[in-house]
């Protein structure tokens, strides 16, 4: 039982580095943009944030939102 916990700690403290990690890698791109570099920087922003997905309006997007599931438990 304790070992599980340990292991569940791990798991969470590891979880929030990467979490503080992306929150700090954010902050510093938001703060390197300029009117020359704003298109760059949006696409670096975004396949951060949001991989390869695709808007609807965009070329190449395809129906996504199958693996996405609302859990109604909370």
């Amino acid at each position: 039982m304790e070992d599980k916990l340990i292991q569940v700690a791990k798991a969470n403290l590891d979880n929030a580095r990467k979490e503080k990690d992306n929150t700090q890698t954010v902050r510093l791109w938001l703060n390197q943009i300029s009117p020359d570099n704003y298109q760059k920087k949006e696409g670096e922003l975004r396949v951060l944030l949001f991989g390869d997905r695709k808007c609807k309006d965009e070329e190449g997007f395809e129906d996504q939102d199958k693996e996405f599931v609302i859990d109604d438990a909370k």
